[in-house]
């Protein structure tokens, strides 16, 4: 709408934007902490639209659709609500397999390890190469992909044929880079947290009183009452 306009991203995350298919013109890099002290009422832009808290203060939304709302931003097409990364990545390895069990910080989202180490010797099992990108693991990959960084997440699961993990960042990163994955999820919704459909298997107790607990209540800054 305002092609001539200049849009300045302020974030604590900057490395992720390397990836975007869309750039912003200015990425400035903030203090987490600043991010609970309104920084932007300390900027002289002409517009401003403070997206932090946006999606976990709306009830039953997905990420994309909580922003467009503080946008005020309708979409034309579902298909441009979703994230989009450059894959320069070619090559595919057929047998390799990333899985990132992390569940974002919150145990809300995390499977038992002894549920992961299953997982994992039964793919190994039928010879496929296995990789453990997240800070909780189990101790059948090789550690040198443990706890790894961004670029290296990023740059594994572009070559990978699959993606197996919890609700977090590399399940959006598979997303955005139009991997096959399957996600174990639960008390948070992935029809909201990553909405994009296609080759993506959500497995869910359906049965849980914890179920989409995430998107019924206000998640305030401390996780109180998750």
């Amino acid at each position: 709408k305002y092609p001539k306009a200049k849009l300045t991203l302020y974030t604590s995350k900057t490395d992720i934007v390397n990836y975007f298919v869309t750039k912003p013109d200015e990425i400035v890099k903030i203090d987490e902490q600043q991010i609970l002290n309104d920084f932007l009422s300390t900027t002289d832009n002409q517009i401003k639209f403070d997206l932090d808290l946006a999606y976990e203060s709306r009830i039953m939304k997905s990420f994309i659709d909580s922003y467009a709302e503080v946008c005020d931003i309708q979409f034309d097409n579902f298909r441009d609500k979703y994230p989009l990364f450059e894959n320069k990545n070619q090559h595919i390895d057929e047998k390799l397999i990333v899985i990132c069990a992390d569940g974002s910080g919150w145990e809300g989202k995390q499977w038992p390890i002894e549920k992961w180490k299953e997982v994992v010797f039964y793919l190994q099992s039928h010879e496929y190469n296995v990789v453990e990108t997240g800070n909780y693991h189990t101790d059948l990959t090789d550690s040198k992909w443990h706890n790894c960084s961004l670029d290296q997440m990023v740059d594994i699961i572009s070559k990978c044929s699959l993606y197996i993990g919890a609700d977090n960042g590399g399940s959006h990163v598979a997303q955005a880079l139009d991997k096959k994955r399957i996600i174990i999820c639960g008390a948070a919704l992935h029809s909201l947290t990553n909405p994009k459909r296609e080759f993506s298997l959500n497995i869910q107790n359906n049965l849980s009183e914890s179920l989409g607990i995430k998107h019924k209540q206000f998640f305030n800054v401390q996780g109180n009452g998750l």
